[in-house]
């Protein structure tokens, strides 16, 4: 990164003692020279190409600094709505346990209306739409799972089942709301906002990441 580059140059100018060129010509007439002389040497190099450098450059590189440091800042220090914390380790009353007299779909929905009444905090975080999109997500989601495993309402664990729906909420969870996005901007009015895009909504977390 030019900025940390440009830094090190300046902490060369200060390192090199005053006699450097004597013991660096020493060197090119063939003499042995010892690994701290070699670093003086590439010091001295440093030092040369710093003092090369344009007001242009280095006003360039004062900039970089200056955003990637705002950046850094705005990641850091925003907060966190209830939804974006891992969903599948709540306490476990949140995971209401399988209906076996139901089908797979209609204990889905049990099972996240259930949980959204257990966490108020991650009802809160969505709108009406962005909660129905992320029910359907889980049914998809659980409907697949099972599938492959070969289980049924019939068959699948208790524990197994509350896990299984607990990793299906965190996996299926959006990837940003539009209250997150709101959130943000709130606490970051310095001209640092991040723009809704409802298409984001219909994409899970894990899709995100990579992940599914």
């Amino acid at each position: 990164m030019p900025f940390r580059f440009t830094t090190s140059l300046l902490a060369a100018t200060l390192i090199a003692p005053a006699d450097a060129k004597a013991v660096a010509g020493s060197c090119a007439k063939g003499g042995e020279c010892a690994p701290e002389t070699v670093l003086l040497q590439q010091r001295q190099h440093m030092v040369i190409k710093s003092s090369d450098e344009s007001e242009e450059e280095a006003a360039l590189d004062a900039a970089a600094e200056e955003e990637m440091l705002k950046q850094e800042s705005f990641v850091r220090t925003y907060s966190k709505l209830a939804y974006e914390s891992d969903l599948s380790k709540k306490p476990a009353s949140s995971y209401l346990l399988i209906n076996r007299s139901m089908g797979i779909e209609d204990n889905v929905k049990a099972a996240f209306q259930h949980f959204m009444e257990e966490n108020p905090d991650v009802f809160e975080s969505f709108t009406d739409e962005e909660k129905k999109k992320f029910e359907h997500r889980v049914v998809i989601q659980i409907l697949k799972d099972m599938k492959q495993a070969s289980t049924t309402p019939e068959t699948v664990g208790d524990a197994e089942w509350q896990a299984g729906f607990g990793e299906s909420l965190e996996d299926q969870k959006p990837s940003v709301t539009r209250k997150a996005v709101e959130q943000r901007n709130g606490e970051h009015a310095d001209g640092q906002l991040s723009k809704f895009e409802a298409w984001r909504t219909c994409r899970s977390s894990s899709s995100i990441k990579g992940k599914g």
